[in-house]
């Protein structure tokens, strides 16, 4: 892992080892509200748009695009459909 001017950058291999002990360090604290967990899922999803859309731009003309970037581009509406019903 490295740190770059957008912040954490963790190379494929090293992702779900980083990504199940990040969710291990998570300790629940308090009550949150239905309302404030929609709204920040509605955000998450703004920020899916721009982050697939800039990926897009990105990648536009170049044929050796990291396969998980594919894969979040190629199932973007999966993501954006199974958040919108979470939030209804």
């Amino acid at each position: 892992m490295e740190y770059d001017k957008r912040g954490l950058y963790v190379d494929e291999a090293h992702l779900e080892a980083y990504a199940e002990n990040y969710a291990r360090s998570l300790r629940i604290e308090g009550v949150s509200g239905g309302r404030a967990a929609a709204a920040a899922l509605r955000a998450s999803l703004r920020s899916l748009d721009e982050l697939t859309d800039a990926l897009a731009l990105k990648w536009a003309d170049i044929p050796s695009m990291p396969g998980a970037a594919r894969w979040l581009l190629d199932n973007r509406y999966l993501i954006r459909r199974e958040g919108m019903a979470a939030v209804r």
